[in-house]
């Protein structure tokens, strides 16, 4: 924009950049320059005193421990960066968050739904979820069985504890409210929780859907599918 300031209005070159004119002037008068260059050479020795170099927090105790420099660590590591030197000592992939993830466990079934909740009748598709309310008194958790055919809550369950007890409750009534004469053994939709690995709800929706479950999402991930 400097070079540019002499062949055109320096208004509309500010107007094209966005940029205000404070922010220009600003600019010329704090030209952007090398951090801390008096402590480079220093820096390049410390570095250099491994094989694999060290990191920007060692060089910077060793900076305030020998040279009585008052630096941040932040600062060596932004001198590093402009040194183009870099500890060698870590990984070489890029760091990562910790992830407690440790792949599938459990059982899990095919999508078969694919997504598609929409259902033709009644009692066709259903499903259920977890809806955790915390209260002064502690925590409650609500389990509703909702049919995607109807539109309606069949059932549900209420708990202070989020465990299987609580979950089998909306599961065996809302089986039990259906009666063969009136609704088809249609499958039912488990919600993408620890449902679909324990034993006593896979056992139940297979007595009552006619041997078919069938999976709202992915593979669950509960550590233990015989935990209640």
């Amino acid at each position: 924009m400097s070079g540019l300031s002499g062949q055109y209005p320096l208004s509309d070159l500010l107007e094209c950049a966005g940029l205000a004119r404070s922010s220009y002037y600003y600019a010329l008068a704090h030209p952007k320059g090398p951090t801390r260059p008096e402590l480079w050479d220093a820096a390049a020795e410390i570095f250099s005193r491994t094989a694999n170099g060290c990191g920007h927090r060692q060089i910077a105790m060793c900076l305030r421990a020998e040279r009585g420099a008052v630096i941040a660590d932040k600062t060596v590591l932004k001198m590093m960066h402009e040194m183009g030197i870099r500890c060698g000592i870590r990984r070489e992939t890029d760091y990562h968050r910790y992830n407690s993830y440790k792949g599938v466990v459990g059982r899990t079934f095919e999508n078969v739904v694919g997504r598609d909740f929409e259902a033709d009748g009644p009692w066709e598709k259903m499903g259920t979820d977890v809806t955790e309310f915390r209260q002064p008194w502690g925590k409650a958790y609500f389990a509703p069985v909702y049919d995607f055919g109807s539109k309606e809550i069949v059932a549900w369950a209420t708990s202070t504890h989020p465990n299987m007890r609580r979950r089998r409750t909306p599961t065996w009534r809302s089986s039990a409210s259906c009666s063969t004469s009136s609704c088809p053994r249609s499958p039912r939709v488990p919600d993408r929780y620890c449902t679909r690995t324990v034993r006593m709800c896979i056992a139940g929706l297979r007595q009552h859907a006619g041997g078919r479950i069938l999976q709202a999402g992915t593979a669950s991930q509960h550590p233990d599918p015989h935990s209640d």
